[in-house]
């Protein structure tokens, strides 16, 4: 969430966080994970646990794993047709190739590395996301520049030159 909120890409990036299991939901992140985000400048404590729904499979275009048993378990759940959006948050990072652990049975120094890990991945996917998000646009500016020359003028509000841009 801070990278994606340094690239300027807060409100064009629908994301959150979800589990496969019920057993945290509406829990707190750990107190370690707390600390340690806060020692980087991130305040996570409102977060909240959830649990992975089937309409999170429509809801976003890639669910990022950290590790490939969640991977497994989240394509197993995943409806038919949509498994391929469920990928290892490390391949999505410019193909890291890493798991990322879970710190959660070791000490403050672990919550550090897996803090590492994910925020090189994190300014990965961020890059990637705003280098596609910078030619998706210039895609458009170009089609609406075109299609308003077809017309004998300048693509716009007003001038038959509409246009919505979402994306996700």
């Amino acid at each position: 969430r801070a990278r994606l909120a340094e690239g300027d890409l807060t409100e064009r990036v629908v994301h959150d966080s979800a589990g496969t299991g019920d057993w945290h939901a509406g829990q707190p992140p750990d107190r370690r994970a707390i600390a340690c985000a806060a020692g980087h400048g991130v305040d996570i404590a409102d977060l909240r646990a959830r649990q992975l729904t089937l309409a999170d499979f429509e809801r976003f275009d890639a669910l990022l794993c950290a590790d490939r048993d969640n991977l497994r378990d989240v394509r197993a759940l995943a409806p038919p047709g949509l498994r391929d959006r469920v990928r290892l948050l490390s391949d999505f990072a410019h193909g890291m190739q890493e798991s990322i652990p879970d710190p959660y049975t070791g000490g403050a120094e672990d919550f550090e590395r897996v803090w590492a890990m994910v925020d090189a991945m994190a300014q990965a996917i961020v890059e990637q996301v705003r280098t596609r998000w910078d030619r998706f646009l210039g895609q458009v500016a170009h089609a609406a520049h075109r299609d308003g020359a077809e017309r004998g003028g300048v693509g716009g509000p007003g001038a038959g030159g509409e246009r919505s841009v979402t994306a996700r």
